[in-house]
Parts: structure tokens; sequence; C-alpha cells
């Protein structure tokens, strides 16, 4: 029979490993967002070659969803109706400039295995947006099913651009 000496031991073995378990998993955690996130201070014209930069791929390509200077989406080509791609993305990436924002330029870069975990829909910004990738049934397996695609482009009068595409 295990004394109480025993026991006192097992319980703080215990505790201990779910803590360092913990800050495992929080120390994990901080490395995927700084290598995943990146924000650098950026002018205009710094940030419009970096968004000519990012376009260059889709070039003639009009993106999933379009939005005017206020945010109200409109669905410029209908998810269901894109043809299967022999390519599938490994990355989703949103480019965002904000000048009223101390000129932050920020770009995030996901891997696809990443958005399938969790929620299956996707939800950037304002409602209007929300109701948009609703209409386009946008999820993860969609995205990988139509390959590499310009998602969202939206320029804003105060000069604050986001900019979504697969890679």
């Amino acid at each position: 029979m295990a004394t109480a000496r025993t026991w006192l031991f097992i319980i703080l073995g215990v505790v201990a490993l779910l803590f360092v378990g913990c800050a495992g998993v929080v120390g994990l955690g901080f490395y995927f967002v700084t290598q995943h996130i990146s924000t650098t201070h950026a002018t205009s014209a710094t940030a419009v070659d970096r968004f000519q930069q990012a376009l260059e791929p889709f070039k003639n390509q009009a993106p999933l969803i379009r939005a005017d200077a206020y945010g109200h989406g409109s669905v410029e080509l209908r998810i269901a109706d894109l043809p299967t791609s022999a390519i599938k993305p490994t990355e989703l990436h949103v480019l965002a400039y904000q000048p009223d924002r101390n000129d932050q330029l920020v770009q995030v870069s996901l891997p696809m295995w990443l958005l399938k975990l969790g929620h299956r829909k996707m939800q950037f910004g304002s409602a209007d947006f929300n109701d948009d990738f609703d209409r386009l049934h946008l999820d993860a397996a969609e995205l990988e099913r139509i390959g590499p695609k310009l998602i969202l482009d939206v320029t804003r009068p105060d000069g604050s651009r986001v900019l979504v595409w697969t890679k």
C-alpha cells in the first residue's frame, strides 16, 4: 500500500508534468506566430509595390470576392462553378496595409492543414464579407480543390488595403 508521501510525489509529478506540457504548448504557439505573421513599417509606395508583387501571379484573374470602399462585398465568381485544379495550394496568405495605424504592413501566411482544424467556414473582417463567404461555402477543402486563387481584394478610401490569396 502506498504511503501518503508516495501519493504526494505522484501528485507533484503529475502537476509538474502538466506545467511543463502547458509551457511547451505556449512556446510552440509563440514560435508558430512569429514564423507565420510579420508586421513591418512601410510607406504607401512600398505597400503598393508589395501588393503588386503579390498580385503578379494573378494578373488576369478576378478575385472570388470583391468589396467596395465601404466593405460591402460582392461575389465575383461562385466557387462551385470553378473547376478542380491539379495544383493544391499549401498556404493561405493575407496582406494588409493600414496607413492610419503607423503605416503597418501585415503579412500572414497560414498552412492549409491549419485551416482545416476548427471552424470550417472562414471569416474575414465585417459581416458583409462573412455573408459573402457563407454564400460561397468557402472552406479549406474547397480552396484546396480549386487550387491557387485570388480570394479577396479590398481597397478603402483611407488607403488601407487587404489582399487574400492561396498559394
